[in-house]
């Protein structure tokens, strides 16, 4: 059995379907995003998934609060509003269009905080959690120049607070997550 069988398999989780490849296609054709084989991998057995889990529990096995914080992964034409990346794209602000070059969210949470996946530079596949309650004018109080590449931009936010890295790739991830189910 695969992590993410293990996670799927607990009732601490519901499951949005499976996504299709024209769903997939969608995201790259239409917004240019390209996310890990992982993350396409997950979005194929489960097409998003809200979780359940708080502080408490994550704290008694050792993991990051933000895995209690965020409660919803991302699908793609799954028919939740709040967790199809395709539906929130277009409802994004300026900033958030430009992450999504370099790292497109891939869950949310309380406060407007998510996951993010990076997919350019030398972080490439890493997943990082964003502070929501920074994102609301931090990117003009910061005067983020988005033609900086996106190491220096990665750099610039972790130093700042607005990033934390949380895991290497999607899949330890997802093994994080298994360790509450």
């Amino acid at each position: 059995m695969t992590t993410l069988d293990t996670i799927l398999r607990s009732d601490r989780v519901e499951s949005f379907g499976k996504a299709t490849s024209a769903a997939l296609e969608r995201l790259v054709n239409e917004h240019g995003i390209y996310l890990s084989q992982d993350y396409i991998h997950f979005l194929t057995c489960c097409n998003g998934l809200r979780t359940t889990f708080d502080f408490d529990e994550v704290k008694r096995v050792g993991l990051s609060m933000a895995l209690a914080d965020i409660n919803t992964f991302y699908g793609v034409e799954n028919g939740r509003d709040y967790a199809d990346i395709l539906t929130i794209i277009p409802k994004m602000d300026a900033s958030g269009r430009e992450l999504l070059a370099f790292a497109p969210p891939i869950a949310v949470g309380g406060d407007f905080c998510t996951f993010v996946e990076i997919t350019e530079g030398s972080r490439l596949g890493e997943i990082m959690y964003t502070d929501g309650e920074m994102y609301w004018g931090y990117f003009e109080e910061a005067e983020t120049d988005w033609t900086n590449t996106p190491d220096a931009l990665i750099s610039t936010f972790i130093e700042h607070g607005f990033f934390m890295p949380i895991a290497p790739s999607f899949n330890a991830l997802l093994e994080m997550y298994a360790k509450l189910v």
